[in-house]
């Protein structure tokens, strides 16, 4: 966008882990459950909305399983390393102090 108000980049589970883990002093609600049924409001179900897509099923549980799979890796590392700057963000971080000065 021209105004700069978003910025995407190509990532990577540590760097995901590394920017939760820089806010502070706030709680992450833990989803253990499927995502679906999706409901978008009280009594609104999708329950049969992939019934002729299951190729967009596929991916979203292939999708879930591997954010399973980087939180059950997350909590094998040592408490201080989520805290860690990943390559691009220290990259990113120089550059703004570079620019404030």
């Amino acid at each position: 966008n021209a105004d700069g108000r978003v910025n995407m980049f190509y990532s990577t589970p540590a760097a995901y882990v590394a920017a939760k883990a820089s806010y502070n002093n706030v709680s992450w609600p833990v989803k253990t459950d499927d995502f679906f049924p999706y409901a978008d409001c009280a009594h609104c179900y999708w329950t049969g909305y992939f019934t002729s897509r299951p190729t967009s099923k596929g991916y979203i549980r292939q999708a879930t399983a591997y954010l399973a799979a980087a939180r059950q890796l997350q909590a094998l590392l040592p408490p201080d390393s989520a805290r860690k700057s990943s390559p691009r963000q220290q990259q990113q971080q120089q550059q703004q102090q570079q620019q404030q000065q």
